[in-house]
């Protein structure tokens, strides 16, 4: 592309990359490839790079890949050089500290961007088999650390202020932590001891992550300097919000398990737990209790993030000596029982969050603390009671526990155990007991809520899925319907379900299709709040990531599967009691038009689902039309007799007659859109003069059908007359 042209492009290009079409969507990420290496604007280049950042979540494997390699190109490849020795010139640091600082710029303040760089380094650290990549990783920290110690940014035209580098030395931690050296942690020893300003606590809690991700791969860490962070870290605990205490407490066990010290933390544990026995008489419902609901919620949280990273079973007798009245085996169990006083619906929502939190965590790193029946109870009458904020709390420990064991390494931080070492006793016990006594809450709220809820269950389900917890039958239904969602994450995740699936058990996924069909007419009806059965601009069907993965399968599926929701629209004049009528035609209408805009991979395919609404309309016309003309028309075109029917009855005939009116148009309409004449395997050719627009209005009005007697009658009317001029 002329670099003339580009900036005026640019609207399409970035509209390419979203495009259905793959090729297209690679074409693009090309030409921002170009854009990106040729301009010299800060933010044109930002604007690229998050651009295909986006896209490393593509669903397609190739484009992700060819993402991967760009990002490669234009952010790693560059430093090669400079990489191999580890050195800069007073010539490279500037356009180094530039590139460092476009990074930060394209990432730091979005979340997504920032696990989509992660993501994407990290696949181009595993693809890379020389060092190449890994020392300009290496290259980028230690520049940072040089900016860190000198108090510099950048020469170019946006400073990086203190709090920016140490949240992309965070990033870079997260990445490969293996870059850092024992030097650069000494180095973040004065960032622990300052929590005063909001600058203060942004590079207390990047320093706390870079701590957590690189203390045990760096060798030989100085013990002193190991103390004194560690003293730190415990001093300025209970000013720490919970976001940060789950890098924190990891960071303290890191810490104690290198100077083999666990006193202070399993001190800290204990006093905790005690000031929380303490306060189980306390009224926190009083309102000038308001102090004590903050002290509640503060020691609740570091509880239980003592219970979840560290293993605190080993230290039992420490709790026994000092937990007084106390003499039990489980210090897991011990602190759900203290925990679970304050989730009753007695106390404040506040204090219930943070303890059914405490909960969850205890249960994530000691498994089967889900099968006992304190925290069943406990999780059933959250989901019972459809609570949504302690709904969230439980979704989210699901989800957490779930991913935990997809890891295939060191699933439970606490030192103790690897997934393979208790995959046959307790984690396999409570995934079962879980998907047994929880799936169906979880599968309804996926179909109920486009929102954070909904999603969080979903990638429960996907993660069942992946290890094959969950029956594909149960997934199927979940699969098509949320693969028509307008939240992308769900759609995808859903896709990605269904790809798994379909690919395993295609005839068990088979059996279930028409009853899924429903479902996604149901969700789009009653979450998406659309009753059409395609997108506008571009003519999309609902379905079309159903058919995209069915269309990876045999042919013989798919062709069923058209000829059964072709039969779904039959319709029998003589059996309409107990029918809804107007959700007949609504769903029928749904999937005619989903029929009308998929793209069907061949002609074969197409000439069978045609042929089979031609059928439809074939059987079911001769006898809508004669009742028309005898309960409608009194037996005659021109005669109107209608006020004689029924609403119920008129209703009815409006239906039907609108249902085949839709057939009718649809068959039309793919013949006029594709060239059947073809070899019956290949895909079909689409005629340019044909749009859809006009078949989309039609099915417009029809669906206003049953508004009004003026338009049954209307549409009765219409239906008699066009079937006999085509007679």
């Amino acid at each position: 592309m002329k670099p003339e042209l580009e900036l005026e492009m640019m609207p399409d290009i970035l509209c390419g990359i979203l495009d259905e079409s793959i090729f297209i969507r690679k074409r693009a990420i090309k030409i921002l490839k170009g854009i990106y290496l040729r301009s010299q604007a800060m933010d044109i280049k930002i604007g690229v790079a998050r651009t295909l950042l986006r896209r490393v979540v593509d669903l397609d494997q190739t484009v992700r890949e060819v993402v991967y390699q760009t990002i490669k190109e234009i952010w790693i490849s560059p430093f090669y050089w400079e990489a191999s020795t580890l050195k800069t010139t007073p010539l490279s640091r500037p356009p180094l500290i530039n590139h460092l600082n476009l990074i930060s710029n394209s990432i730091r303040r979005d979340h997504h961007m920032v696990e989509r760089f992660i993501t994407a380094s990290q696949a181009i650290l595993a693809a890379t088999k020389s060092t190449a990549s890994l020392q300009v990783f290496a290259l980028f920290v230690a520049q940072m650390f040089d900016m860190v110690v000198n108090n510099s940014a950048t020469d170019g035209d946006g400073l990086m202020d203190r709090g920016a580098m140490f949240q992309l030395l965070a990033i870079f931690a997260r990445t490969n932590a293996s870059v850092f050296t024992t030097k650069q942690i000494q180095i973040l020893q004065p960032y622990i001891s300052k929590v005063d300003t909001e600058e203060d606590m942004v590079v207390y809690r990047s320093a706390i992550s870079v701590l957590f991700h690189a203390l045990p791969l760096v060798p030989n860490a100085d013990t002193t300097c190991l103390r004194s962070i560690k003293r730190d870290l415990i001093r300025h605990i209970s000013r720490v919000s919970r976001p940060i205490l789950n890098e924190v407490i990891p960071c303290l066990r890191a810490i104690s398990e290198i100077i083999q010290d666990n006193k202070l933390l399993t001190s800290l544990a204990v006093s905790c737990l005690e000031k929380v026995r303490k306060m189980e008489g306390v009224d926190l419902q009083d309102p000038a209790s308001h102090e004590a609901v903050r002290k509640a919620i503060r020691l609740l949280n570091i509880a239980g993030m003592c219970g979840k990273h560290c293993n605190l079973e080993a230290e039992v007798e420490s709790f026994r000596m000092r937990c007084a009245g106390w003499s039990g085996n489980s210090v897991a169990e011990f602190m759900i029982s203290t925990f679970t006083s304050f989730s009753s619906s007695d106390q404040p929502m506040r204090v219930r969050e943070a303890a059914l939190d405490a909960i969850s965590m205890v249960c994530h790193s000691w498994p089967k603390q889900f099968t006992s029946s304190t925290v069943h109870t406990q999780f059933k009458g959250v989901f019972e009671k459809d609570e949504n904020t302690l709904l969230g709390i439980v979704l989210k420990s699901f989800k957490e526990f779930f991913l935990a064991i997809e890891k295939h390494s060191e699933v439970y931080k606490d030192g103790r155990t690897k997934l393979g070492d208790i995959a046959e006793s307790e984690i396999d016990r409570a995934a079962a007991f879980i998907m047994q006594r929880f799936c169906k809450y979880v599968m309804e709220i996926a179909l109920a809520t486009q929102g954070h809820q909904g999603l969080l269950a979903v990638e429960i389900l996907a993660s069942m899925n992946r290890q094959g917890i969950i029956h594909p039958k149960e997934c199927a239904t979940i699969c098509v319907a949320l693969g028509t969602s307008q939240n992308r994450e769900i759609a995808e995740l859903s896709f990605s379900m269904h790809q798994i699936l379909h690919s395993k058990f295609e005839v068990i996924m088979q059996r279930q299709y028409i009853r899924a069909v429903h479902a996604a007419y149901e969700y789009q009806r009653d979450v998406v709040r659309n009753l059409r059965g395609a997108t506008y601009d571009p003519y999309l069907s609902v379905l079309h990531r159903t058919v995209e993965v069915l269309n990876t399968g045999k042919a013989k599926t798919r062709k069923k599967l058209y000829k059964d929701l072709c039969a779904e629209t039959n319709l029998d004049l003589s059996q309409t009691s107990g029918i809804d009528i107007p959700q007949y035609l609504q769903r029928s209408l749904f999937i005619i038009e989903n029929l009308a805009f998929l793209e069907y991979v061949s002609v074969d395919e197409l000439d069978t689902t045609t042929i089979a609404m031609e059928n439809v309309f074939a059987r079911a016309s001769v006898v809508v039309t004669d009742a028309i003309e005898i309960e409608v028309l009194g037996g005659t075109l021109l005669a109107d007799e209608s006020e004689g029917i029924s609403q119920r009855r008129l209703c009815v005939l409006a239906a039907f007659s609108a249902v085949l009116s839709s057939i009718r148009d649809t068959t039309t309409y793919l013949r006029q859109q594709y060239d059947f004449s073809s070899t019956r395997s290949k895909a079909p050719i689409r005629r340019d003069t044909i749009n859809g627009r006009s078949f989309w209005l039609k099915i417009s009005t029809i669906m206003a059908t049953l508004d009004s007697r003026e338009n049954m009658l209307t549409q009765c009317h219409a239906f008699v007359n066009s079937y006999w001029s085509k007679r």
